[in-house]
């Protein structure tokens, strides 16, 4: 059974996603079924500290990197089989005001999500710079609402040369239309009705239903132009007028790195102790 949020956000919301995520969201619509697995009872992150042999632990320590899994659609509220940026962000923000963690590292596997999920996590990206912690991307396949995301930390690297991409710049919405005439077939007639003080109610959708696709159009320019905006304000040396960079485009480490959208390739215990070794804290064991 689908989540009324989940089918909420569907319907509703712009969503900013790669092409994978579009034809599953296509599927849903179209009543098709998946499989989906419970989440755990609470959203996990851990705890690393980098030792000197350049190797990270799991270790409760001053100085400590705790490092976030964000994996899949993104969505900003929880549903049965995972946990929405809402709870993702309030987990982020105890541990950037935690003495015991010097830095973050956002560990992204996404093709994007919904466009409300993204608020949350840029609100707790901010909190984390505000308290003087470095906060570092590690990104696999990252790409529109969770490029948008990983934009905002200090630094990205990409996991790998071979399979990693990043970018999708861009934003769509998808409008299932309803079709009267079905339920019209089993006795029942349809009268949508507006006040005539509400002539904008709607209007989009309306708009829509005569082929004129301008309002839904407007909306999603307004998206992608504050996408744009923030991702060439956080990303100082973006190749902005590389073909495809801000158009949609995805793209992997080679053209990645050269066009500004990513700053190197490196594992994520590698992101880990440059986490740390940037981090301003003490290192002292508990």
């Amino acid at each position: 059974m689908l989540n009324i949020r989940v089918a909420l956000s569907i319907f509703r919301l712009p969503w900013l996603v790669d092409a994978t995520t579009l034809a599953i969201g296509q599927r849903i619509l179209a009543g098709g079924k998946l499989e989906f697995e419970e989440k755990s009872d609470a959203y996990k992150f851990q705890l690393y500290h980098d030792n000197d042999d350049g190797s990270a632990t799991m270790k409760r320590m001053y100085g400590a990197v705790a490092v976030f899994p964000i994996s899949g659609t993104l969505l900003k509220e929880d549903t049965w089989c995972s946990y929405g940026t809402q709870t993702i962000a309030q987990e982020i923000r105890g541990a950037a005001n935690d003495d015991r963690i010097a830095a973050i590292v956002l560990d992204i596997n996404s093709g994007g999500g919904c466009v409300n999920a993204i608020a949350p996590m840029l609100q707790a990206i901010e909190e984390i710079k505000s308290l003087g912690k470095p906060v570092l991307a590690h990104v696999d396949f990252c790409c529109s609402a969770a490029y948008w995301i990983a934009s905002a930390t200090d630094r990205i690297y990409m996991d790998n040369s071979i399979s990693s991409a990043v970018g999708s710049i861009g934003a769509y919405s998808q409008v299932v239309e309803t079709a009267p005439g079905d339920l019209e077939k089993n006795g029942y007639t349809i009268h949508t009705i507006y006040a005539d003080e509400s002539p904008d109610k709607n209007k989009a959708y309306r708009a829509l239903q005569t082929g004129e696709e301008g309002p839904y159009k407007a909306d999603l320019s307004f998206i992608v132009s504050a996408f744009q905006k923030d991702v060439k304000k956080n990303r100082v040396n973006l190749a902005a007028d590389a073909d495809g960079v801000l158009s949609g485009d995805i793209f992997y480490s080679d053209k990645a790195i050269a066009n500004g959208l990513v700053d190197g390739v490196m594992t994520l215990e590698e992101v880990i102790a440059v986490a740390a070794l940037n981090s301003a804290k003490p290192n002292q064991s508990i």
